[in-house]
């Protein structure tokens, strides 16, 4: 049975994936503190 490291190394694909998903879960994350700090904005000026 092959390591997770040999298996990884002979997949150039999988640090791709990996590389897009962690991007996608930042942004997804920043614009959910975003959209949040944005209506507790709202919601004190009225």
């Amino acid at each position: 049975m092959e390591s997770f490291l040999e298996l990884v190394r002979a997949r150039p694909d999988f640090w791709l994936s990996a590389a897009v998903i962690l991007f996608m879960l930042g942004m997804a994350g920043f614009f959910i503190g975003f959209f949040i700090r944005h209506i507790r904005d709202e919601e004190k000026r009225h």
